[in-house]
């Protein structure tokens, strides 16, 4: 198939192609490039992208998503749910088994999801996602030290193959939150043989999934012995026309001119220049699911709400093109609920703000921060150039490398950033929990009970349309209130060579799965 039109898909996980891989599957090895080194392969603990993408090939939880993007079974045959919707009930798969690749293996069964989310919960564990799942019986009293018995956690093996799971309250995205790595399971007899190193080291990672981790090199003071090698797990694959493995590439020195040169199998473009050169040569797909905006350090002076307003209404971007477009909004269009688009159904929200007389010139100076491979710098300098022009404030602009980044953001050492927004699953939730007082990339500090009181009413209610509402006033807060100033929406283009098919990508997860998974 060639995709030379724009595809605006309104579904979760994209196709690159409809066969299977067109070099031999048994001796096809997938490549592509994973942007910065994870520091742990730990599902329950894992907070980045590229650990992300590397445990959706190792781990498999009890549910996941097909290439139309739906929400399947993964680890499990059936399950059901109490006519109160607080009860889970989930018939576990019997031939699933672990492995490290070497000596270990063991079945998979439900004790692995109860140790796993034991895990998740205990506060010696200190998972920043921990927070993301106290829609379970008991989870945030445990987490928070309140109840010591682990035991009253509403996770419980009924035998080996049954999984039971008590919620607090009924939750209409459940299947969707246990999706997620945090909800994979851990072996505990595993665990316990790395001594403390669990998901550090390739030697300290078993697979329930299609692949296990062969090697994991990584130096920071080279620029090309940065990689890991998956392998097909022999013991989970048996009959699956699948690519022997996979190598993901950690910082590529030049990862356009390798996919240019075929050492790649895809890529991403990182601007629109490249977009129109490769365009013209290879098969591609398009999505949209990354929306770029401005976030204040609500700790400092940007805590005065007519500082942020009056600079919120500098904030635009002008010059489209085929990478970035205008938002008016934090949801982009392709976010669905219940089958519908999320735009379509929610009240309207859009970036309109008043102008405000703050003499924000008063400020010291301050910086805001970006990446350092952003193609939005020009964008950036004339906001800038705005500011001091329209306000006599002065801002300068630091342009930072990924890791130190991502740091500046987690600790909170930045006046001003520039983000990007990007969902890990299809729905306003992924994008609007963000800004949740628990949440760890809630990077502004951002503090609002009615923000907070606003999304745990959409998460109790039964019917899709209804949140859909409650989504919507809450994301029209954000807005109004300039804790997230909509820039402009990001167009992926993904490429692949002409070596591959049958391989599709899911943009929320960012990562690669096949058409015989």
């Amino acid at each position: 198939m060639k995709y030379r039109v724009f595809l605006l898909f309104t579904f979760l996980a994209f196709i690159f192609g409809s066969g299977s891989c067109r070099s031999n599957s048994n001796s096809f090895i997938f490549k592509a490039a994973i942007n910065g080194n994870p520091k742990t392969l730990d599902p329950q603990c894992a907070l980045n992208d590229s650990s992300y993408t590397v445990i959706y090939n190792v781990f498999q939880g009890l549910f996941t998503y097909n290439k139309s993007g739906e929400i399947v079974n993964g680890m499990i045959n059936s399950y059901s749910v109490s006519e109160d919707g607080l009860t889970w009930t989930f018939q576990l798969k019997d031939d699933v088994k672990w492995s490290d690749g070497g000596d270990f293996e063991a079945e998979c069964t439900a004790n692995d999801y109860v140790f796993a989310f034991q895990r998740l919960f205990k506060p010696a564990t200190k998972s920043e996602r921990a927070s993301e799942f106290y829609i379970i019986k008991n989870a945030e009293k445990i987490n928070k030290g309140k109840i010591t018995d682990i035991s009253e956690l509403g996770v419980k093996a009924l035998d080996s193959y049954t999984l039971e799971i008590t919620l607090e309250k009924p939750y209409l995205d459940f299947k969707t939150l246990l999706t997620l790595p945090p909800a994979m399971p851990c072996n505990e007899e595993y665990f316990f043989s790395t001594e403390g190193r669990y998901g550090l080291a390739a030697e300290c990672v078993a697979s329930n999934s299609d692949y296990y981790v062969h090697t994991w090199s990584y130096d920071k003071w080279s620029d090309d012995n940065n990689y890991f090698i998956l392998r097909k797990n022999k013991v989970n694959v048996s009959g699956k026309d699948i690519p022997s493995g996979i190598n993901y590439f950690i910082n590529p020195v030049d990862e356009y001119k390798d996919f240019s040169e075929e050492n790649l199998s895809v890529y991403i473009a990182k601007n629109a220049d490249e977009v129109d050169d490769l365009i013209k040569n290879y098969d591609y797909i398009t999505h949209d699911t990354g929306v770029w905006g401005i976030i204040f350090n609500l700790n400092g002076d940007f805590s005065d709400y007519d500082y942020r307003v009056s600079l919120a209404d500098n904030i635009n971007y002008v010059g489209e093109n085929k990478i970035y477009t205008t938002a008016q909004r934090i949801i982009p269009n392709c976010i669905n609920i219940d089958n519908n688009t999320y735009t379509s159904i929610s009240t309207d929200v859009s970036k309109n703000y008043k102008s405000i007389v703050a003499n924000v010139g008063r400020l010291t100076s301050k910086t805001i921060i970006m990446p350092a491979d952003s193609d939005l710098r020009n964008t950036i300098g004339d906001i800038c150039q705005k500011w001091q022009s329209e306000h006599g404030f002065y801002c300068g602009i630091s342009e930072l490398e990924h890791s130190e980044y991502n740091s500046a953001l987690m600790n909170g050492s930045f006046d001003i950033a520039l983000v990007k927004l990007s969902g890990e699953y299809n729905s306003p939730y992924a994008y609007l929990n963000n800004f949740l007082r628990s949440n760890f990339e809630n990077y502004s500090a951002y503090k609002n009970n009615k923000f907070e009181h606003i999304i745990n009413s959409a998460l109790t209610l039964t019917d899709y349309n209804d949140t859909a509402v409650f989504y919507a006033e809450a994301e029209q807060l954000l807005i109004d209130n300039a804790i997230f100033v909509p820039l402009c929406i990001e167009t992926e283009y993904i490429f692949t060579s002409e070596k591959v098919s049958g391989v599709w990508y899911n943009p929320f997860t960012r990562s690669y799965s096949y058409e015989g998974k």
